[in-house]
């Protein structure tokens, strides 16, 4: 009993929504900035073209490669064909996958809840290689420059090579909560507040910042530095630079998902129902929407709308430069993640374990 509510505590914690890449991009919901930007026009209305159900619930972000969508269900890595929703491919593992995979052009890297780290061909899912952490895998993995960077339940950030074999390790005071990546640092933010940065070459620290506020989503770096999200309704903006304060503010509600944020704009959704945009590095309210239902996903900007899934399976598409409601539909079930939101449509997993597909 101890077990399940340790994983369903680390699944509220793996809440995390990452966002698309660019058009030239070739994986979608798998950025290292996690800055939840999807560059496609999304078509509304919106209309259910396809519902298919999985063996478990869908706990992690949805992501895509090529014509290929990869949805994490319960224990088992699913992929699917993007315009058929037909099985390519899947993997059962010994334990649930609550948190969002890594690709690369030629692997995916999933982690359990066991401590296992499986590396498969993506194209066919073909086992590479294992690795265990011996702890919990419950926030998101990123790749990049040959490496794959893992947080654990022991408080260790592992780096690991295409060939599964260790490169670094470095330990935290505490679990780590979300990751981000840029150019050669990467940035782990713990559960107590400290953001930290390594050299993703080595491991070796470059530095620290404590915000003494607890944190349940992911770094989100942006033009004007980085945001952590406080679960505690704060919002603080980092110098990516010198690693000080540039500025923060107080919301007045939880939120447990990270923000979105384009140019000089960021968006948030809380557990109370508000949809806010910020401009930053000022952080003065652009607009303030109420809806009065729980945000526990972030919000996915595309080229002419914002969507936000609520948590009971409210969709919105919002203006982005007033928050006025574009559109909105209704799906079947929990949602604890985000959209992938792709050229084709979108879609949305939920707790029950059915994958919609809208376009």
């Amino acid at each position: 009993m101890m077990i399940r509510k340790k994983i369903f505590k680390s699944l509220l914690i793996s809440i995390l929504l990452t966002g698309c890449a660019k058009d030239d991009w070739t994986t979608f919901g798998n950025n290292l900035k996690n800055n939840n930007i999807s560059y496609v026009n999304v078509k509304i209305p919106l209309n259910i073209n396809n519902v298919i159900q999985l063996d478990g619930p869908i706990a992690s972000r949805i992501l895509k490669k090529d014509d290929k969508i990869f949805v994490m269900a319960g224990s088992t890595a699913v992929c699917l064909n993007e315009n058929t929703l037909e099985k390519i491919w899947d993997y059962k593992f010994s334990s649930s996958i609550i948190t969002t995979p890594s690709i690369s052009s030629k692997l995916i890297v999933i982690g359990t809840t066991d401590g296992s780290i499986s590396a498969h061909n993506y194209k066919d899912g073909k086992f590479k290689w294992r690795f265990s952490a011996y702890a919990p895998i419950t926030t998101n993995i990123l790749y990049d420059n040959g490496l794959w960077f893992i947080p654990s339940e022991d408080n260790n950030v592992y780096a690991i090579d295409n060939n599964g074999i260790k490169k670094w390790k470095e330990k935290l005071e505490t679990n780590v909560t979300g990751l981000a990546l840029n150019k050669e640092s990467l940035y782990p933010i713990t559960l107590k507040g400290t953001l930290r940065k390594f050299k993703t070459k080595t491991g070796e620290k470059e530095d620290e910042f404590s915000s003494a506020t607890l944190v349940k989503s992911v770094p989100v770096i942006t033009e004007y530095g980085i945001i952590i999200t406080g679960y505690l309704s704060t919002l603080i903006l980092i110098d990516e630079t010198n690693f000080t304060k540039i500025n923060e503010v107080t919301i007045g509600s939880r939120i447990i998902s990270s923000v979105s944020s384009i140019g000089n704009l960021c968006y948030v959704g809380t557990l109370d129902g508000q949809v806010i945009c910020y401009e930053i590095p000022d952080f003065k309210i652009k607009w303030r929407q109420m809806f009065n239902i729980p945000f526990s996903s972030s919000p996915v900007i595309t080229k002419n709308c914002l969507i936000l899934v609520s948590s009971n399976g409210v969709i919105f598409a919002l203006d982005k430069q007033n928050g006025s409601t574009l559109w909105q539909g209704k799906i079947a079930g929990n949602v604890f993640n985000g959209v992938l939101v792709t050229k084709k449509g979108i879609y949305i997993g939920t707790s029950e374990g059915k994958l919609f597909y809208l376009n």
